[in-house]
């Protein structure tokens, strides 16, 4: 989009809205251009960049109040406004909250070199930094400093309202991506969807006019948003959903041969998956070779600086669930020396797999709240000089130290979820931790400057295109899984008989009630009784 459709795009929603607009996440030029109309416009430098030293509450406060609508100001200078006041709702003035919906992170729009911080998050924050007042967070991202901002408390105010700055366009016309069609994915987890955005919004060159986003109703409004920027910048791109069958893929030798010399087995077990649930129930035999194979490679995509996908597998209990992560995890580790992470929910499950493993495979541990604060700086310290190659963790120990504080200069190059059903199922209110494993996930990729698959194993996640009931998608969102390649088992087992039977149709109750009442009475009559009914 170029500059005057954006400027074209405020003042009609200016002029809708007829009341103070906030503009929040717009760059320094779009500000400079719109400094008339910005009634805190003395915080702009030359090129319009925010000077944060000249915002001053008790002037914004006095240019507010004198103001006419419809005007605008920044989003720093609201902030510190409502820093000042427990409801703004005193200045008698309406405001109109204009997000950028079309970006997610911010190019820094002030005068100050922010260094990469996150506020509540697991670094130390100097709290004096005159930023922190405004951001919550800072990323460099190549010769970009990328903001967040801070999370102001209006739940005292009823003047404010928030607006939108792209409106959702309906995504009932977008179709699935062509078969014979292969197309750039537009992934969260790689940044190359945050990378379209910021070009869309940028008006920079795109390298292909098509496109493919990963089909999940996470994205269903980042999907409608697209292509309503798409529409009014004019340009000419189509969107498709990627919805992609399983696919056979070659399993390499190396992965049997480990199975054999760790495990014993000469062969792979096929499970039983359904090809493509969004068309049809059609089921195929799926070696656990493949799905390994498919995880392994993805972990390799992100070794190299790919796009890569996550995985989920759903596959009933007895399935062999353990041996897909943990063979990949030993392949992974012997030829790049990488780390997997296993987020277990249970000690003894935790202990039982390591007790299993540990017998063919020694570098594995599990870090919980069994262990002395002596062995668990030794199982850290083993883990950081490449000792052990498999580490169990529980969200809630995970979650309260950094990765790097784990990992030390380790590399991850896998983390899995097992017994993903808990993510939904206990994290809301059971065991939180598990709703904020994947904002930490996502965060430490930022943070580490590289990119790991996530798998995420259960037997009980529930697939329902009705949503009503489904944990499939709502494990995939809440873990930030956004591209990822799914392998749904057929849960339903042939040696387990349903018999079902239905009972005799009885009258209701109080039908019944009355005739037990007269039978009891002329029971009562006939043999000379007295009786109380």
């Amino acid at each position: 989009m170029n500059k005057q459709q954006i400027i074209s795009i405020i003042k009609k929603h200016l002029y809708q809205q007829s009341c103070i607009v906030v503009l929040q996440g717009f760059d320094s030029s779009i500000l400079w251009l719109l400094k008339d109309e910005l009634l805190d416009k003395n915080i702009l430098t030359e090129g319009g960049l925010i000077d944060l030293e000249k915002i001053n509450p008790t002037e914004i406060m006095m240019n507010v109040m004198a103001s006419k609508s419809p005007c605008m100001m920044t989003m720093e200078s609201m902030i510190a406004l409502s820093s000042s006041f427990s409801s703004l709702d005193i200045l008698r003035k309406q405001f109109c909250l204009l997000r950028n919906n079309l970006l997610k992170v911010y190019d820094n729009p002030t005068t100050y070199d922010i260094p990469d911080f996150e506020s509540d998050s697991f670094q130390e924050v100097k709290d004096n930094e005159i930023y922190c007042n405004y951001y919550s967070y800072c990323v460099h991202s190549g010769n970009k400093q990328q903001v967040c901002y801070i999370e102001p408390d209006f739940s005292q105010s009823t003047c404010i309202r928030k607006v939108n700055f792209i409106e959702p366009e309906s995504i009932a016309s977008v179709k699935n991506q062509p078969k014979d069609l292969a197309l750039p994915v537009l992934s969260l987890d790689s940044g190359s969807l945050q990378q379209f955005m910021e070009a869309i919004y940028f008006d920079e060159p795109l390298e292909y006019n098509a496109y493919v986003l990963p089909k999940n109703e996470m994205l269903n409004e980042t999907c409608g948003i697209l292509l309503s920027a798409i529409k009014q910048s004019g340009k000419s791109i189509e969107i498709y959903w990627q919805c992609a069958p399983i696919e056979t893929k070659q399993v390499r030798g190396e992965l049997a041969a480990t199975l054999k010399d760790i495990w014993g087995y000469d062969s792979f077990r096929n499970l039983k998956m359904y090809e493509n649930l969004e068309v049809n129930r059609n089921v195929k035999l799926i070696s656990q070779g493949e799905i390994i194979e498919t995880v392994v490679s993805e972990a390799e995509k992100a070794l190299g600086g790919k796009s890569y996908n996550n995985v989920l597998l759903t596959s009933p209990t007895g399935a062999g669930k353990s041996i897909l992560f943990q063979l990949s995890a030993i392949y992974l580790a012997e030829k790049y020396h990488l780390l997997t992470i296993v987020i277990s929910p249970l000690i003894a499950l935790m202990d039982d797999q390591v007790c299993n493993l540990h017998p063919k495979y020694c570098k594995v541990a599990a870090l919980n709240g069994n262990k002395t604060a002596n062995e668990a700086a030794e199982i850290l310290a083993k883990t950081q000089n490449g000792d052990i190659n498999i580490l169990y963790m529980s969200p809630e120990l995970m979650l309260s130290y950094s990765l790097n504080s784990i990992i030390g200069d380790r590399r991850i190059g896998l983390v899995v979820v097992d017994e993903a059903h808990t993510v939904t199922t206990w994290g809301r209110d059971f065991r939180v931790d598990y709703w904020f494993l994947g904002d930490y996930l996502r965060t430490s990729k930022t943070y580490l400057k590289y990119g790991f698959p996530i798998f995420a194993l259960t037997a009980t996640a529930v697939w329902d295109p009705s949503r009503k009931n489904d944990m499939v998608f709502e494990t995939v969102d809440s873990l930030n899984m956004d591209s990822s390649i799914k392998y749904i088992g057929v849960v339903r087992r042939d040696n387990i008989v349903f018999d079902i039977g239905h009972p005799e149709k009885v009258p209701d109750y109080e039908k019944q009630r009355r005739n037990r009442t007269v039978n009891g009475i002329i029971d009562a009559i006939k043999h000379n009784r007295k009786s109380i009914f």
